[in-house]
């Protein structure tokens, strides 16, 4: 995980570790990005992908992440995304297939750690993301066929899925490259919205009891690099975890 300054990570990723085609390298964009409508910018990209898939050429340069460099709108990211590193339990609770496993109970305010059988999370230690766009990440993560296999750098986040001012990400504390299904990425964030913050903004951060990566849900910028990690407590522009905003 990213421990200051001093200690600095070098990510490189190529475009066709994460999309099959250029196709969905497209969607992908489209959905980060927010397009509503086909323009210049699409057409300007199309060949780019086509090119890339291809030949296999890296779309993205080399980033080299600080945790004390700011980001582009002068709000600084936390630390790491694993500040609240915690002992994980006993026997490890994989997650049911289908999707109908336990959800926790009750609604906790920020604080923590808490418990849902092996997983422990904190609610309300990062900025808060809208509890309805984060709903429908969640389902997207879960059902959408396009969000199939999901990627995260050694001792890094990627953020999964971001909308307006909300964001789940996926944060690999393991030395290695991880790569898992987005659909256990989708159960841990609906968990996470139904056990944290009574109120219209939440945010939370729920970890696996063996696999060593956690899932974080709360305040996004989209224009911002996919690496950088989540945002501190207190910046965005959403409700705070509270018993305010009009939570379910």
């Amino acid at each position: 995980m990213l421990r200051g300054s001093e200690y600095k990570i070098l990510f490189e990723y190529h475009v066709r570790a994460f999309y099959s085609s250029y196709i969905d390298f497209i969607y992908y964009l489209d959905e980060m990005a927010n397009i509503t409508s086909v323009g210049l910018d699409l057409l300007v990209m199309l060949p780019m992908a086509l090119f890339i898939a291809l030949t296999g050429a890296s779309v993205f340069p080399t980033y080299e992440i600080t945790a004390a460099t700011g980001c582009l709108d002068n709000t600084n990211v936390t630390a790491t995304a694993s500040a609240a590193l915690m002992p994980r339990g006993g026997t490890a609770e994989h997650l049911p297939d289908n999707g109908d496993g336990p959800s926790p109970s009750g609604s906790h305010l920020s604080g923590g750690p808490y418990t849902y059988g092996d997983y422990w999370y904190y609610c309300g230690n990062f900025a808060t993301g809208d509890r309805e766009d984060l709903n429908t990440g969640e389902e997207k993560l879960m059902d959408d066929v396009r969000y199939n296999d999901c990627w995260a750098p050694a001792n890094g986040c990627l953020r999964l899925f971001c909308y307006e001012t909300s964001a789940i990400y996926l944060c690999n504390d393991n030395d290695h490259e991880l790569d898992i299904s987005c659909y256990n990425d989708g159960y841990l964030a609906r968990r996470i919205r139904e056990a944290c913050c009574p109120s219209a903004g939440i945010s939370g951060q729920m970890f696996h009891p063996t696999d060593n990566y956690n899932v974080v849900v709360g305040y996004g910028n989209c224009n911002h690099n996919l690496l950088v990690p989540p945002y501190a407590p207190g910046l965005g522009n959403n409700y705070a975890c509270n018993n305010e905003g009009g939570g379910f």
